[in-house]
């Protein structure tokens, strides 16, 4: 049975999903989420050997390994992403590795829901509201950045050329999803 979708979307009995001429917006469940604050090299060295992902990319970049996802927001934060299975136990794994060092570990997944954006017209979308150069020479593959879509808080990675994974905190969520259906109005079938 598919799981329910965190939209709360009337008659829904999955994930939300918007399809239309060029573009797809879909939420994306099963997703576990950790913040992730690191003071210095030492923690991060610690916390990559746990996690997989490297974590001493610059700032605005992502790196994956197996099903794991490092994205580095800021110099000290990270947003981590795994299977929600999983989240209990690596944050525990986290805990048990960086205790006695400066950092700070949450786990955040029941709180944020994924929605991916994907097509030929998915820049255009997103330039609609995010508040950030989205032109392919300041945001390729692999960048992460988080914005806002309004008053919004939205962390946006571009996975490929037409594909960006945006994670919402679960209270704006449904008013992310009712902006956006709103926006991709023109380019409905």
């Amino acid at each position: 049975m598919p799981e329910r979708s965190a939209l709360a979307l009337p008659r829904a009995t999955g994930p939300a999903r918007w399809a239309g001429d060029g573009l797809v917006l879909e939420e994306r469940p099963g997703l576990g989420a950790l913040a992730l604050r690191l003071k210095g090299e030492p923690e991060r060295r610690l916390a990559a050997a746990a996690l997989g992902p490297e974590l001493a990319g610059p700032v605005g970049t992502a790196t994956e390994r197996a099903e794991r996802a490092a994205l580095r927001l800021g110099p000290d934060e990270w947003l981590l992403l795994c299977a929600r299975a999983e989240e209990g136990a690596l944050a525990a794994e986290l805990h048990r590795g960086l205790a006695g060092y400066s950092a700070a570990i949450a786990p955040i997944g029941n709180g944020t829901v994924a929605i991916e954006a994907s097509g030929p017209r998915v820049r255009t979308f997103l330039a609609k509201g995010a508040s950030l150069d989205l032109h392919p020479r300041a945001f390729a593959p692999g960048r992460c950045a988080v914005t806002g879509f309004g008053k919004i808080r939205v962390t946006l990675w571009q996975r490929d050329a037409e594909r960006f994974s945006l994670f919402v905190g679960r209270s704006f969520a449904r008013s992310f999803w009712d902006w956006a259906e709103d926006v991709a109005r023109e380019w409905a079938r």
